[in-house]
């Protein structure tokens, strides 16, 4: 297996556990290039990505997912798969390690990565903040 495709499948087990916090923007067009770099084109809506889709699950995100997959018909699982890095890399935690911790009362991550010692308020849905 390719360096490439293990990293892929590394970064695609951390969003599942929730490492990443994405728009709903983001996310559809992550699931997107998911579906067609393991599927290819499109020919119904992939049900194997639930996990990716909260906090918006229903059928409206999963419209948006097929949408977003039917434009990318005929693009290889190899450019997807590298389309998808390349917008992961421009995100904050990427090449990081995340710990769960407290200051005080306050639940925090702390980030250690390439960039150095970050932490975060711990949030359920949107954007880190960064403190």
């Amino acid at each position: 297996m390719s360096s490439r495709r293990q990293f892929y499948l590394c970064l695609r087990k951390q969003i599942s556990e929730g490492k990443f916090n994405f728009t709903q923007e983001k996310a559809v067009q992550l699931c997107a290039l998911m579906a067609q770099a393991e599927y290819g084109d499109f020919s119904r809506p992939p049900k194997s990505f639930p996990q990716f889709l909260s906090p918006w699950p229903g059928e409206d995100m999963e419209r948006k997912i097929s949408g977003s997959h039917r434009n990318l018909e005929g693009t290889s699982s190899t450019i997807a798969r590298d389309a998808f890095l390349k917008i992961m890399s421009k995100e904050d935690l990427y090449d990081a390690e995340v710990f769960k911790a407290r200051t005080g009362r306050q639940k925090v991550l702390v980030a250690v990565g390439s960039n150095g010692l970050r932490v975060y308020e711990r949030r359920t849905h949107g954007k880190l903040k960064q403190s």
